[in-house]
This record gives C-alpha cells, sequence and structure tokens, in this order.
C-alpha cells in the first residue's frame, strides 16, 4: 500500500473511534437538571389534571363503597344499552336500505 492509503485509512480509524467515543458519552451521560426538571413538571401537571377530573369523594364507609359500585355499575349499563341501542339502529337502517335496493330498482317497471 502507498503512504496515501495508510494515511486514509489512519485518519478513518481516528474518525470512527472520535464517532464512538462521542455516542458512548451522549448515552452514558446523566440528563440534564433542566430536562429532568421539565419531566417533573409535566409529570405534576397530568397529576393535577387527573385529581381535577375526579369530581366524587372517596367513600370512607362501607354503606358509601356499595352505593358507589352500584352507581357505577347502572352508569356502564346504561352506556351499554344506549350502545346497544345504537348498534340495533344501524341494522335496522342498513337493513332498510337493502330492502329499499330490491324495490327500487324493478326490471319490470322499466
Amino acid at each position: 500500500m502507498t503512504q496515501k492509503q495508510n494515511i486514509v485509512i489512519i485518519l478513518a480509524i481516528i474518525l470512527f473511534g472520535g464517532i464512538f467515543i462521542f455516542v458512548y458519552r451522549q448515552f452514558t451521560a446523566p440528563m440534564d437538571d433542566q430536562s429532568t426538571q421539565m419531566n417533573i413538571q409535566s409529570n405534576a401537571g397530568a397529576l393535577e389534571r387527573l385529581r381535577s377530573l375526579k369530581k366524587t369523594p372517596e367513600p370512607e364507609t362501607i354503606n358509601e363503597i356499595s352505593e358507589s359500585i352500584q352507581d357505577e355499575i347502572s352508569a356502564d349499563l346504561s352506556a351499554l344499552d344506549d350502545e346497544a341501542d345504537g348498534e340495533i339502529a344501524n341494522i335496522e337502517a342498513e337493513s332498510e336500505s337493502v330492502t329499499n335496493v330490491g324495490t327500487v330498482y324493478d326490471e319490470n317497471s322499466l
């Protein structure tokens, strides 16, 4: 090999070594305080939003717990009933449209 090729190979090895060291330091370096503070603040903000969404106080007695469970169950059941009614209405509308297609296109009436 010529002297120029040896120099190019040595420079390439040094370049790849420098890139490797740079990437290694990026992954092993601890996070800076500013980004850590931003994460803590965003998590605290999310926690406050969740707390503000909670409207009912926590039940304290067994009766309050059972009543809250019954309220949640009745709310879930009514939501399921509403969803089922909506699905039934969609199925009936599609069935009616299929029936209408059969009555609208009649070869004998043409």
